[in-house]
């Protein structure tokens, strides 16, 4: 994974996960993005599960790289917005090498839908603390707005936009 400058690499488009920040770029939502916190069931019948957010600093937590909030993970509650400063284990700059660790029972980690729906519904991978769910983000088609938008690109970004929308396909079943 990494973070293109659309600008200055002379992108056409860049697709983003995440909430977007004030930019000079055009951010066109796409679907939303959604996250579980999960774990192999080895992983649970080893460690146990976390009952609360605050247990997770007792688990091997996975974390991603190049997250914004670091080693803070964020959850929401009735009573408001939980942050949990987790020690990670491993720090990895993908998410799918994350998912292929966590699969191995190393730790728990969270994950978008988009990478571990299929493994939520398969069981080899099962979502805990699901009353804590983690804030949605949005999945963007980012682009500069001062240059001329390809037919092509224009047409790309309808049909993802058409194709994800609202429920995008990685989340029907879960």
């Amino acid at each position: 994974d990494r973070c293109v400058d659309v600008l200055a690499e002379g992108f056409d488009l860049a697709i983003r996960g995440g909430e977007m920040v004030d930019s000079s770029l055009i951010a066109r939502r796409l679907a939303p993005l959604r996250a579980v916190l999960c774990a192999s069931p080895l992983y649970f019948s080893e460690h146990g599960e976390p009952k609360t957010p605050d247990d997770i600093v007792k688990h091997n937590c996975i974390a991603y790289s190049y997250s914004r909030s670091g080693d803070n993970w964020h959850f929401q509650s009735a009573n408001g917005d939980v942050v949990v400063s987790v020690k990670s284990r491993i720090r990895v700059n993908s998410g799918d090498a994350i998912r292929q660790i966590v699969l191995q029972g190393q730790g728990l980690a969270i994950l978008p839908t988009f990478l571990v729906g299929q493994d939520l519904l398969d069981g080899t991978l099962k979502k805990t603390l699901c009353e804590y769910p983690i804030k949605e983000a949005g999945l963007f088609a980012l682009y500069h707005h001062n240059r001329h938008l390809s037919a092509k690109v224009r047409v790309f970004v309808d049909f993802l936009a058409k194709r994800y929308g609202k429920k995008p396909y990685w989340d029907h079943e879960i």
